[in-house]
C-alpha cells in the first residue's frame, strides 16, 4: 500500500482518483501543481470542476458511454487552472472494478502535459482522432481514407480487393463474466493473431467492441479470399490463454469484393454488414460472401442507409 502511495504521489503526470460518480477522493502533487489548487480544495469536487466551457454535454455523454462500456477513455481536453488560465492536457481515464469483477467502483485519471507548438502535440492529436485506443488499429474514418487510396491503384492495375467484416462470437459472454482488463487482453490477442498473418499491403480496423474489418489487397480470385477467411476462423477458434483462464471464442465473417459487388467504398462496407448477417445464420462461426438477391429480399434490405 505504501509503495502504491509513493508511486501515486511522485508521478510526473497529474493523477486523480474518483469514485464511480466522478467525485475526487485523491489527487497527487503533480495534479495540484498543474491546476494551482490545494488538496483540500479538490477533494469532494467532480472532475469536470476543472474543465472549461468548450466541452459540451454531448462530449461528456460520449466520454462516459465509452468509459462505462470499455473501461477506458483518452483524448485531449481543455482544463482550467485556479487562476482561470486555460490549458490543454492529454487525459487518460481508467475504470477500476470491484473485487468481484462486477462494476466500476473508481476511476483513475492521468493528465499529461502537451506543448501546443510541438510535433508531439500534433502526433498525439492525430493519433487520438484516428486510432483505436486499445488495439492501436486505424479507426473507421482512417480505414476508409486508406482504402480510398488503394481503390485508385486497384482501378489503375485492373485488380480487386476484398473487405472482410469479422465479428467475434461469444465475446459478449467474455466481457460479461470477466473484468475489463481480461476482456481487453482477449481483443489484443485477437489482433495479434490476425496481424501476424496479414501481408504488408493489407489493412485492418476495429469497427466496434467485438467487430473488425480487414482489407485484402490485390486478391487473385475468390478461392484465395475463401482460403484466408477459413484460416481466420481457425485462428480465432484456438484457445486464448489469460492468466488462470482459458477462453474459447469463434467468429463470423461477411465478405464483399471490389469492384465485383460495388465501386462505392462505403456501400461496399455496408454490403459486408449484410453478408455478416448471412454468415451469422451459422451458430458456431462461418463466412458468407455478399449475395445481392438475398440482400434484396425482405430479410436483408440494402439501401442508401446501409453503410459502414
Amino acid at each position: 500500500m505504501r509503495l502504491n502511495t509513493a508511486l501515486f504521489d511522485h508521478m510526473n503526470d497529474g493523477v486523480i482518483l474518483t469514485n464511480k460518480e466522478g467525485v475526487i477522493e485523491r489527487a497527487n502533487t503533480a495534479f495540484l501543481h498543474k491546476t494551482g489548487y490545494t488538496l483540500k480544495e479538490v477533494i469532494g469536487k467532480k472532475g469536470r470542476f476543472f474543465q472549461s466551457r468548450p466541452h459540451n454535454l454531448d462530449f461528456y455523454q460520449k466520454l462516459w458511454t465509452q468509459l462505462r462500456s470499455e473501461g477506458y477513455w483518452q483524448g485531449i481536453v481543455d482544463d482550467r487552472k485556479k487562476n482561470g488560465y486555460l490549458f490543454k492536457t492529454y487525459l487518460k481515464i481508467f475504470a477500476i472494478q470491484s473485487a468481484n469483477n462486477d462494476k466500476a467502483t473508481h476511476y483513475l485519471g492521468i493528465y499529461t502535459d502537451v506543448d501546443l507548438n510541438s510535433h508531439d502535440y500534433e502526433a498525439l492529436l492525430y493519433h487520438a482522432n484516428n486510432y483505436d485506443h486499445l488495439t492501436q488499429l486505424p479507426n473507421t474514418a482512417l480505414f476508409v481514407e486508406k482504402i480510398t487510396g488503394i481503390q485508385a491503384l486497384v482501378q489503375r492495375y485492373n485488380t480487386r480487393f476484398a473487405l472482410l467484416r469479422i465479428a467475434l462470437h461469444r465475446f459478449d459472454a467474455v466481457h460479461r463474466l470477466m473484468d475489463y482488463a481480461l476482456a481487453d487482453e482477449v481483443l489484443l490477442q485477437v489482433v495479434e493473431r490476425l496481424n501476424k498473418r496479414l501481408r504488408s499491403t493489407d489493412l485492418m480496423s476495429r469497427m466496434a467492441d467485438n467487430e473488425f474489418i480487414m482489407a485484402l489487397v490485390d486478391v487473385k480470385d475468390f478461392s484465395s479470399i475463401e482460403h484466408v477467411a477459413g484460416n481466420i476462423l481457425r485462428w480465432l477458434q484456438m484457445p486464448f490463454m489469460l492468466q488462470a483462464h482459458t477462453v474459447t471464442i469463434s467468429a463470423h465473417i461477411g465478405i464483399a469484393v471490389y469492384p465485383d459487388d460495388h465501386k462505392d467504398i462505403k456501400k461496399l462496407m455496408g454490403q459486408t454488414k449484410l453478408a455478416l448477417t448471412q454468415a451469422k445464420m451459422s451458430a458456431e462461426g462461418g463466412y458468407a460472401f455478399f449475395n445481392a438477391p438475398i440482400a434484396q429480399s425482405s430479410d436483408f434490405q440494402i439501401n442508401d442507409n446501409t453503410q459502414l
